[in-house]
Parts: C-alpha cells; sequence; structure tokens
C-alpha cells in the first residue's frame, strides 16, 4: 500500500509523514517514509536544486512540462525501490508524490491548459516511468496564515531538513503559492484518490496529533488499514 502526502510548503507534511510511519510501526506494520524531490540524488536531485535555487531561470520562466519531467523523473528513478517495498508488504508513505507536481506545475499554466497537462502528466508518471499509483493521496489544508508562520520560522532557524533549498523559488513566491493551493483544492474535488484534510476546526487549528486522527480515520474509512484495537496506545 502506498500512501502520499501532498501540500504547499509549510503544510506540515513531514510531521504528518513521520507520525503515520511511527504509528503504523508501533501496531506491528512494515512502513518506510520516503521524501520527494530526492535533493542528495546525483541527477535529478542535483538538477531540482539548481531550478528551486533560480540558476535555471525565474520560477515563471521554465517550461512547466519541463519542471514536471525533472520531478517525474525523480520518482521514477526510486520507483524500483518503491515497488520493491510494496512487493513485501511494506506500506511505502511519501512527502510530496504525483499530484504535487500536477498542482505546483499546472499552476503556472493558462486556466484551459490544466486538462491537457493533467493527463500528459499521469501518462509520464504512471506510464512511461511506471511509477506505483497510490492507494490514497492526503491534501494537507492549511491556512495561509499558519503556513506563513511555519515559513518564517523556517527561513529564521535555517531549519531545512532532507537537503533542501533554503531560499526555494517555489516557497518564496507567495503568489505561486496561493494558486497552488486552489489548484490542490480544485484537485481534491473532483479526484476520489485525494482527500483533503483541514487543519482547522470551528477557526481553531488542530494539533499535528489531532491532525493525525483525521488522516486514521480516512485511511480507516477506506479500508486501506484496520481500525486500531481498543489497547492501542494511539487510542
Amino acid at each position: 500500500m502506498l500512501i502520499a502526502f501532498e501540500g504547499v510548503d509549510g503544510s506540515g507534511k513531514t510531521t504528518q509523514v513521520a507520525l503515520l510511519v511511527e504509528r503504523l510501526r508501533a501496531e506491528g506494520h512494515a512502513a518506510l517514509g520516503v521524501s520527494f524531490p530526492r535533493y542528495g540524488d546525483a541527477i535529478f536531485g542535483g538538477l531540482i536544486k539548481r531550478f528551486l535555487r533560480g540558476e535555471l531561470g525565474e520560477v515563471g520562466s521554465v517550461d512547466p512540462q519541463l519542471v514536471a519531467l525533472l520531478f517525474a523523473g525523480d520518482r521514477g528513478a526510486e520507483a524500483p525501490r518503491l515497488r520493491q517495498a510494496l512487493c513485501e508488504d511494506q506500506v511505502v508513505v511519501c512527502d510530496r508524490y504525483f499530484y504535487s507536481n500536477l498542482a505546483y506545475q499546472g499552476a503556472k499554466l493558462e486556466p484551459n491548459e490544466v486538462a491537457d497537462f493533467a493527463r500528459w502528466l499521469r501518462k509520464l508518471e504512471f506510464g512511461h516511468f511506471a511509477v506505483p499509483a497510490p492507494d490514497c493521496s492526503i491534501y494537507l489544508d492549511v491556512h495561509q496564515d499558519e503556513r506563513q508562520e511555519r515559513l518564517v520560522e523556517r527561513v529564521k532557524t535555517n531549519a531545512v531538513s532532507n537537503g533542501a533549498v533554503p531560499d526555494d523559488i517555489h516557497e518564496m513566491d507567495m503568489s505561486l503559492q496561493a494558486k497552488v493551493e486552489q489548484a490542490f483544492r480544485s484537485h481534491a474535488e473532483i479526484e476520489d484518490d485525494l482527500v483533503r484534510i483541514d487543519s482547522h476546526q470551528l477557526g481553531a487549528r488542530l494539533t499535528p496529533e489531532e491532525v493525525h486522527e483525521r488522516v486514521m480515520r480516512v485511511l480507516t474509512a477506506r479500508g486501506l488499514i484496520p481500525a486500531p484495537a481498543a489497547t492501542s496506545a494511539w487510542v
């Protein structure tokens, strides 16, 4: 089983991946956490870092299909390891996957171009690169003020993980981030395999643990994982 967490920068994907992997292992499941893009990869990772540093051009000046090809190729290079883990009955939990590529690059296109781009990208990732399709993709919808606070704090503390780029041109472009948010929401409305989870309830922010419980309810309701036993330490 493959589960992907999607969302804009600062939405808490890395935290939710860690919480889910920990939960699954505590309940006796073999679980593997994977983060995309793989910044340490010498081929795709290196080019992606150059793009995100702005070395290949401004954020809106590089053809979105070329950028999408880089991110898709990075997943394609990792696909054999993902398939092996799935064959071993591990639960693979990914920080970013197909819908991040679609939302970020599609947000740079005209609205009438997105449907064709989405069809092309599906063929590229799941056809040409034979990347395993997720059983469920979860979009973490974090309100703008919370996301901006996290990004500001990240810049202040230089708290980037997995070799990520500190001055990411995607991350720094607030106008693009807003368009990406809307793209995610639009896709979640029409795609059954992309589930939106709101980080707020009745105007109050949910803790990471509360968001995690919402994730668990989604996965349980879809029959992807069994309901936790009453004796579970997570109940």
